[in-house]
């Protein structure tokens, strides 16, 4: 059985904060959290890595229907090129109670015949929130889209907050990666900036012969 142990990556400065036999979570002093899982089985896809499109359009309809919105998907290398990893970044509202805030959840996914590997990077917006926005209507106003519904009437703020809650997630300029070099604290900055390093040192003790890729009908019909 494949477990925790024969998986690691770039924890730098990062304090383990919970463990079971199937999964890890650390966080670091900026905010970060890590969650490592290992599932000893390969991942219930109906697709494989060699259909893009088809693991965009999964993750994004099931992103939606958690109440959030998938900024990006591809694919990337890891383990030295022995293996390929699906990499989401998505958008939720903030899990903390009467907070505008977002949280950003990045995740790769790296899935075997025989297991699979999830690594979980995420960070909460807190403390003044609306910051990146504001600022990326600063430097690119002719960016940033005219609102195409009508104006909700509120009689206090507290209506106007519930009802900017409620309101589906959009992905918005501000959310472009052009945009993380200026605003290098903010949690989409972090969670983006950290991925690459996670899958460029990514090991694992696995041999060869676990480390086959996860395919759906590996021989179709011609």
């Amino acid at each position: 059985m494949k477990n925790l142990e024969s998986v690691t990556f770039d924890l730098r400065n990062a304090v383990m904060r919970e463990a079971t036999d199937r999964h890890q979570l650390w966080s670091d002093p900026a905010g970060i959290f890590y969650q490592l899982k290992v599932n000893p089985a390969p991942p219930e896809w109906p697709f494989d890595l060699r259909d893009i499109d088809a693991a965009r359009l999964f993750y994004g309809q099931q992103c939606r229907n958690n109440h959030g919105v998938m900024l990006s998907m591809d694919t990337v290398a890891v383990l030295s090129g022995a293996a390929i990893a699906l990499q989401g970044l998505f958008k939720y509202r903030s899990p903390i109670a009467k907070s505008m805030g977002m949280m950003f959840v990045g995740i790769l996914w790296i899935p075997f015949q025989t297991w699979t590997v999830q690594i979980n990077v995420e960070s909460v917006e807190q403390g003044t929130t609306g910051l990146r926005e504001a600022g990326v209507m600063l430097l690119d106003p002719k960016k940033w889209p005219k609102p195409d519904s009508k104006p909700v009437i509120v009689n206090n703020i507290d209506e106007m907050f519930d009802s900017m809650r409620l309101a589906p997630l959009q992905e918005i300029p501000s959310d472009n990666a052009e945009y993380d070099v200026h605003f290098p604290d903010h949690p989409l900055s972090k969670v983006r900036t950290r991925l690459p390093s996670i899958a460029n040192t990514l090991s694992t003790s696995e041999t060869a012969s676990d480390l086959k890729p996860y395919v759906v009908n590996p021989n179709p019909r011609s």
